[in-house]
């Protein structure tokens, strides 16, 4: 069995990254190549465009019946990794030679269905890049929950609209991807799940690059390892960035334009994920709650909800809207009270206006309000940045920055973490990184 591979970028470069494709994905794979050396910061790689010849029979682990069209799946996903392990992988990493080469598996719709699979047979890969999955595939999840992947990495992705379709096995999307990652964060695999704007048809060739290019910077970001901040000066007092009032004095002038762009936000599928690990007519705390929006949806919900706000002015407008008494609090003042016992802490783009110090000594008073089990959602802009942004002070995080500064918290492990755009009309480019902590 022989595939005809097409090959882009520089054949010498130290990551190698491999794709199956069809002739709907070379048309557009170009661009892809364009928008993987622009998300990555210009790396050098080489990829290699594996071209199938019959897509749901190469690429399908196992036979399944066809869920569109007449095609049923074949089981031909065993000679094509075949074909990869001994024609095309000794090509690219020869024994004892390069030994820094890196290999990133991935590929769109079945073909990132096959990557994944791959990356549970062989350790040949470093990581694997699963764009818009087909994870809804007959048996795919429940063969994740028996075997180990082998992969140090897995990137995972899925357009919102996905799981919307009427196709009742494929519909299952959502919350397979949703079961898949956490089976690998469970098992200690580094993974990302990111959500994209659309249907499974919407800009394959950026999804893709995205997947390839989260692995590659990745692993740039490990060498050197990024500054920490030891354990005791975390302990210790610490220098408040923001001592003249600058972020808090931004909202108490902005609050009618703070509540005019967020009042309205759906932010339904991120509290649905938070939600699904809280009892029913559980405790919630609400911190950082801005115009009350989510303090709304919770005590609409059944659940028993307090809120707190730095920003007198947005404790105003929340008060209003859910008519519970909301505490203005400057967060680095927050103390667990005896009493204090919460199910879930909401801490929705709120903790990013403390610098990583101030960080330390308020999540832990939040780890001390919560029940064990507890759980605490926290939201960041995506990134590496630290510092002034138009009158606000941020703190972003990828999520390797993320996990490393989380080392000095073990009083938390991470449940998910998943990265998606920004909810806001005209801002959906804007990416956010979510994670719910769960208390150990």
């Amino acid at each position: 069995m022989s595939f005809e591979i097409i090959t882009y970028g520089d054949p010498r470069a130290d990551i190698l990254l491999l794709q199956m494709v069809d002739d709907h994905d070379l048309e557009v794979i170009e661009k892809e190549v364009s928008f993987i050396r622009d998300l990555s910061g210009g790396q050098d790689f080489c990829l290699k465009a594996v071209r199938v010849r019959s897509w749901n029979r190469d690429l399908s682990p196992w036979p399944a019946p066809a869920v569109f069209g007449n095609e049923d799946f074949g089981d031909g996903a065993a000679a094509v990794l075949g074909f990869l392990q001994e024609e095309v992988l000794p090509l690219l990493k020869p024994s004892g030679e390069r030994a820094d080469q890196k290999v990133y598996l991935g590929g769109y719709s079945l073909a990132g269905l096959f990557a994944l699979w791959a990356g549970f047979q062989t350790d040949r890969f470093d990581g694997i890049a699963a764009a818009s999955p087909s994870i809804w595939f007959p048996g795919f999840i429940e063969y994740m929950r028996d075997h180990r992947m082998r992969a140090e990495a897995v990137y995972l992705s899925l357009g919102d609209r996905e799981e919307r379709t009427r196709n009742p096995v494929m519909s299952r999307v959502g919350t397979c991807i949703r079961e898949a990652q956490d089976i690998l964060a469970w098992a200690g695999t580094d993974c990302l799940l990111e959500w994209n704007r659309g249907n499974h048809f919407r800009e394959p060739d950026l999804r893709t690059a995205r997947a390839f290019a989260w692995l590659m910077k990745r692993e740039r970001e490990k060498k050197p390892a990024p500054e920490k901040i030891s354990a005791a000066a975390a302990q210790a007092p610490c220098h408040r960035e923001d001592a003249d009032g600058t972020t808090l004095r931004y909202y108490e002038e902005h609050a009618e334009e703070f509540a005019a762009n967020t009042l309205h936000a759906d932010m339904e599928e991120i509290r649905s994920r938070f939600l699904a690990r809280i009892p029913a007519g559980g405790r919630i705390l609400d911190f950082g709650c801005g115009t009350g929006r989510d303090t709304r949806a919770f005590l609409d919900l059944g659940y028993e909800a307090d809120a707190v706000d730095g920003s007198a002015a947005l404790c105003r407008m929340a008060s209003d809207l859910t008519g519970i008494s909301v505490k203005c609090l400057d967060f680095r003042d927050y103390t667990a009270r005896e009493g204090d016992r919460y199910d879930g802490i909401w801490a929705c783009a709120s903790l990013l206006h403390l610098t990583k110090r101030e960080l330390y000594p308020v999540m832990r008073e939040l780890g001390k309000a919560l029940r064990p089990g507890g759980v605490l959602y926290v939201s960041f802009k995506y990134g590496d940045f630290e510092g002034d942004r138009r009158g606000r002070y941020f703190t972003d995080f990828t999520p390797e920055g993320f996990r490393d500064y989380l080392k000095d918290l073990p009083e938390y492990r991470i449940a998910q973490l998943w990265v998606t755009g920004d909810v806001r009309p005209g801002r959906g480019e804007e990416r956010w990184l979510n994670v719910i902590l769960e208390k150990a």
